[in-house]
């Protein structure tokens, strides 16, 4: 494939793929926040119900069913194929680059 196809497909999937990872990672971070904020402690008897945003990240984070799991399936194969490309893009610029600095010798 060439560098420009490659390219092409590496941007197009970058922008899809950037509206769901900031979604996982937002979602990520704010039950994770919540968890620092109060934190564990094995004396507490009383369960307390999480908040209402805490639910919702809970929700888009771990949720959804079938349809959330083949969500994430899809949103890992992505980044897998984002990295890919990008392996390739590299391997391709530098071996154009070391082709021009033997040429300039």
């Amino acid at each position: 494939m060439k560098e420009v196809s490659l390219r092409l497909w590496h941007r197009q999937l970058g922008i899809i793929l950037a509206i769901f990872i900031i979604i996982q990672a937002g979602t990520g971070f704010v039950l994770n926040l919540g968890q620092l904020a109060a934190p564990h402690t094995h004396e507490q008897d009383v369960h307390e119900q999480p908040s209402r945003m805490s639910n919702v990240a809970i929700t888009i984070h771990h949720g959804g069913g079938i349809i959330g799991t083949l969500y994430r399936l899809l949103l890992g194969a992505g980044l897998v194929i984002q990295a890919f490309l990008g392996i390739l893009i590299f391997i391709k610029i530098r071996s154009r680059s070391r082709g021009l600095s033997v040429r300039n010798q």
